[in-house]
């Protein structure tokens, strides 16, 4: 049966839609856990899978959550783009604030340049996935984060862009042609791309820091540091001027990334 009220005292952090787990082994590394996290999902299977990777889990409707105790943070890696509709990232954005002490940590695709992309008949591999109902923008996330610092459940909030993809050559871009649930462009496999320098902001992944107890913000900046600001309550007005486009380079240059996480199909 999927619980609602779930004892959380023993935990110190919560892994939203836990998958198989490998969020929970991650994330205790980058924030230094020194206790147990604790999985949650509403998929029997994942649940499954978790406690057979050596973490604990529990079967829970998230919109529904209602925590005995409270966690040191909450984190949503790669799952909001799975939750049916922004109502319902609402409930549980606000769910996951109440549980935490001091932040919630979310990753996600990039959707914001999906319009640019099909205006130039290209498109990201994950945002034409039948696993992902939710394509949300950072204006949607912004739409469903402000309330909850207006309400006094959060103190600040942060936006990034992970990852830019400068031009069309990245394998993450396909031809809009491209079949439903592709992974990366494969030169046998899709169809030939032409070649585009983006003129505007084209990222991996969008990240959200909500800042619960209002001094947690820095020192995730502080492992994060290549990620892009592009929006902070804090700054408002002041931040989301994009870095300008790079102009064609005679040769390709590596440039250094946050490690990524692959987006989840189901």
């Amino acid at each position: 049966m999927t619980a609602t009220e779930i004892d959380i005292t023993d935990y110190e952090f919560l892994d939203f839609g836990c998958s198989a787990g490998g969020s929970l082994e991650r994330y205790s590394r980058l924030f230094k856990v020194k206790g147990k996290g604790l999985g949650l999902d509403i998929d029997p299977g994942k649940i499954e899978r978790t406690r057979e990777a050596g973490f604990d889990a529990q079967l829970c409707d998230l919109t529904q959550l209602t925590p005995r105790g409270n966690v040191r943070f909450a984190l949503m890696a790669h799952f909001l783009e799975h939750v049916p509709n922004v109502v319902d990232v609402a409930s549980i954005l606000r769910n996951a604030a109440r549980a935490s002490r001091e932040f919630v940590f979310i990753r996600q695709p990039y959707f914001d340049a999906d319009s640019y992309l099909f205006l130039n008949g290209l498109k990201l591999y994950w945002s034409h996935w039948s696993g992902h109902p939710n394509n949300m923008t950072m204006l949607e996330l912004y739409n469903a984060i402000e309330p909850l610092l207006q309400a006094g459940l959060i103190q600040r909030y942060t936006l990034f862009g992970v990852n830019p993809i400068v031009d069309s050559s990245s394998a993450f871009v396909h031809n809009l042609d491209t079949a439903v649930n592709q992974h990366h462009w494969d030169a046998d496999k899709h169809t030939r791309k032409r070649h585009i320098v983006f003129t505007q902001p084209v990222y991996q992944e969008t990240m959200a820091i909500l800042d619960v107890d209002g001094k947690s913000s820095p020192g995730i900046e502080r492992i994060f540091h290549q990620a892009h600001k592009i929006y902070d309550s804090l700054e408002r007005g002041r931040v989301g001027r994009f870095p300008p486009p790079r102009p064609p380079a005679k040769k390709v240059e590596k440039v250094a990334e946050i490690e990524a996480e692959a987006p989840q199909e189901t």
